[in-house]
């Protein structure tokens, strides 16, 4: 490591913590000197019990360092040990960075992964600067998935767009419309480009479940288009004028009026979930959460300029010159299938009994899904971060089981210790030690570093030196006890956990920090370990007004996540939820429709949870932002269903957006076998329930079957990575689009026909009455 520009190796630049492997090294040494000369003299001066052992009068706990032991026939020897610990920690140089320590770990790894040959021993490092470079690798394994879902999402966008123009609106098939399904997938990776770019130009850093989030914008971003797309093969099927610039405009304007507030709802709400996410959750998954809200807000832009430019400029006419009478034929009897399945499906959905019928089966759904909801539990690991061959998997293994449950040490920093000359205040402070040492669990004064314990004893045998050198002294400035104290080679290591108010000088401890450790089979359960951290604060909060004393350990960000994560979970959910609904009251002015999206929604969330929940899935942080993003995804099918429906509801609204003016838009009452006869007929007439649902599917049902199984398809290649995050999201994400699905053009129609049939069946009463 660099020092002030000089390079200097650990034993050089380690200073207070240099000696913090000595029991393993004094070990080492008796075991030497015990093999040579194994007389009665040594063995009284060299004792290597567990687990404390003696060195020439100098004790030492081998409780931190030793591990998977066994021990020999009288129970105080060590005969094996399947592990060995070494701490490798140093203070900080005023001139060091965040960013020189941790290159400075990744070789200290890199030197035991590529250098280090033994045939003995195995070298494995384990620190969080190694941790996270594992977790950064498993998210940019990710990123060759991405080339194979833009392929994934290409074709697909291609072949059902083409489908939908050829055999629905009975168009030509032509290398325009494969341009602009290939555009709508590159459209949210400049989206993605942009906001990465901006972020991180702002100093927002990388983190690795940004990985996903081209995956997330794929999805939201190809389900606008295919409403754009959908939405101009409509109005083109309409169309009787030439296509001329003026009406290029005139067309690309009823695209924009009849989709713009579907696709706004859309990323309006999935930017409030990723930005209320962002607000109230821990710092990896805000930076996700912001990386989400970023792209989508570009996507957003993108898709209203760029590809709005793209398709005023590549979208097909309906010329059908060329085309075979063959495929003529087909095209006829394809939309009249879809126009009879339509009309079928919707004078269905519009029966009081079937409605009703399927209203049941959804609440019967919800049951299961609260209970799988109630049975969900937290669970931390981190081996759910690592890939399949990352070598922290078998590092926190033996971590878990070889180490964790034999020694758990908590640090105690005691910020203000008072007067150490003090006899009363030193007693205060031994007993916060004792505190400790004698709490369940705990291991007790040989798993102790407690550097009074020390000093307290050089003090009382050096107590008649010390006061003749303080009667002695003259006009040269003496040293402190303390700095006397450190001077020995046997106390030095001290250094390493004491701060003073001098550096150069040192008079008074303005802080010190003290270990112990507690050991525990249960503590393999990191819930176990969360109840033992609060059972530590509450041990030293007792003594916080004389001390101000706090608690570290390594685990603790983890830990408190346990209690935090369920509650910051629920409190985002809510809050977006709420959010969620009043920006689609801002489009959706009926209260009743807002009301069934709404619930929709709620019940997407809850169902995505609940279900993956009864597959055995536990809440982490993963799970975490995964709730953030199902808030957003589970609103947009729903709520396009729900804004065409309110669309045709409303007759100034219907007439002004869907309806072309006479000189543009030929009569579509002759074309009464098709899909789009059927989309018309319900504007000219839509106070009827029926014509109203219809005009819906007919707009936004094979749009959304498209978003939804395109989805499905871009979350596919993560299902098939060995990474915890990647399959979690790809379940996820299939699972909160199937609802949606299913929510949109199942359950929201019965939910609509129910409460129509109860409006007008209270309207029929009230009029009986009067």
């Amino acid at each position: 490591m660099n020092v002030s520009g000089v390079e200097k190796n650990f034993n050089q630049f380690c200073r207070g913590f240099c000696q913090a492997n000595e029991p393993v090294r004094q070990y080492y040494n008796g075991l030497q000197i015990l093999g040579k000369n194994h007389t009665d003299g040594i063995s009284k001066r060299i004792d290597l019990s567990y687990p404390t052992s003696n060195f020439f009068g100098r004790k030492f706990s081998l409780i931190p360092n030793f591990f998977g032991i066994s021990m020999s026939a009288d129970g105080k020897h060590l005969n094996s040990s399947n592990l060995i610990v070494l701490y490798f920690r140093a203070e900080r140089y005023p001139d060091w960075t965040t960013k020189t320590v941790k290159q400075w770990e990744l070789r200290v790894r890199d030197h035991f992964a590529k250098e280090y040959s033994n045939d003995l021993i195995i070298v494995d490092v384990m620190s969080q600067t190694v941790v996270e470079s594992e977790i950064v690798r498993a998210g940019l394994s990710l990123q060759p998935f991405l080339i194979v879902g833009f392929v994934i999402m290409s074709i697909f966008c291609t072949v059902t767009t083409m489908f939908s123009a050829v055999y629905l609106y009975s168009q030509k098939a032509t290398f325009n419309k494969v341009a602009l399904s290939i555009i709508a997938c590159v459209t949210p990776f400049m989206a993605c480009g942009t906001a990465m770019g901006i972020l991180f130009f702002c100093g927002v850093t990388f983190s690795p479940i940004m990985c996903i989030t081209p995956f997330l914008v794929l999805a939201i971003s190809v389900d606008d288009s295919f409403l754009m797309l959908h939405a101009w093969n409509r109005l083109e099927s309409w169309r009787t004028a030439p296509l001329d610039r003026p009406m290029r405009e005139h067309m690309m304007g009823e695209v924009l009026v009849e989709t713009g507030p579907a696709i706004s709802i859309s990323a309006f709400t999935n930017m409030l979930a990723f930005t209320i996410g962002a607000l109230t959750s821990p710092p990896e998954i805000r930076i996700f959460c912001y990386g989400n809200a970023a792209a989508i807000f570009m996507d957003m832009f993108y898709q209203a300029t760029f590809y709005t430019a793209c398709m005023t400029l590549l979208a097909d006419t309906k010329d059908t010159n060329g085309v075979s009478e063959k495929t003529k034929r087909i095209q006829d009897k394809m939309s009249n299938v879809v126009g009879r399945f339509l009309k079928w499906y919707v004078s269905a959905i519009s029966n009081v009994f079937v409605s009703t019928g399927i209203v049941l089966i959804w609440a019967i759904f919800i049951g299961f899904a609260v209970l799988g909801l109630i049975r969900l539990r937290v669970e931390l690991r981190p081996s759910k971060f690592f890939l399949k061959d990352s070598p922290m998997l078998y590092m926190d293994n033996m971590r878990t089981n070889e180490i964790v449950p034999y020694y758990t040490p908590v640090h105690v920093i005691v910020n203000h210790p008072g007067d150490l000359k003090n006899d009363s205040n030193v007693e205060r402070l031994i007993e916060l030690k004792e505190k400790l040492e004698h709490m369940p669990n705990a291991i007790g004064a040989p798993s102790t570093k407690f550097f009074l314990d020390d000093f307290v004893q050089y003090r009382s045998a050096f107590v008649e030196e010390i006061e003749m050198d303080v009667e002695e002294k003259d006009s040269a400035p003496t040293k402190s006890e303390i700095e006397q104290f450190l001077e020995w080679p046997e106390f030095s290591f001290w250094r390493g956990f004491l701060r003073f108010d001098n550096e150069t000088h040192p008079q008074n401890v303005t802080k010190f920090m003290f270990t112990t450790g507690f050991h525990g089979q249960d503590l393999k359960d990191w819930n176990k370990r969360g109840l033992l951290l609060k059972s530590w604060r509450g041990a030293v909060e007792e003594f916080q007004k004389d001390f101000n004393a706090t608690v570290f350990t390594e685990d603790a960000f983890f830990l408190d996540m346990i209690d935090s994560i369920p509650t910051v979970t629920w409190q985002t959910t809510l809050a977006t939820f709420v959010f969620v609904s009043l920006v689609c009251f801002l489009f959706i002015s009926d209260i009743l429709t807002v009301i069934i999206v709404s619930v929709a929604t709620l019940v997407t969330s809850v169902g995505v949870f609940g279900y993956l929940s009864l597959l055995g899935v536990t809440l982490d942080p993963v799970i975490m932002s995964i709730a953030i993003m199902c808030i957003g995804f589970s609103v947009d099918i729903p709520a396009h269903v729900a804004f065409h429906f309110y669309a045709a509801k409303a007759k100034k609204h219907a007439s002004s957006h869907s309806q072309p003016s006479p000189h543009q838009v030929s009569d579509v009452t002759s074309h009464s076998t098709s899909t789009t006869s059927s989309t018309d007929s319900s504007i000219s007439t839509p106070n009827s329930f029926e014509t109203n649902l219809t005009f819906a599917l007919a707009s936004v049902g094979f749009p959304v079957i498209q978003a939804g199984v395109s989805t499905d398809f871009c979350a596919l290649p993560l299902g098939f990575m060995e990474l915890y995050m990647a399959k979690m999201f790809a379940l996820s994400l299939t699972l909160c689009v199937s609802l949606s699905l299913i929510h949109g053009l199942i359950v929201i129609p019965a939910l609509l026909s129910v409460q129509h049939h109860i409006v007008h069946g209270v309207k029929r009463l009230f009029s009986k009455g009067n």
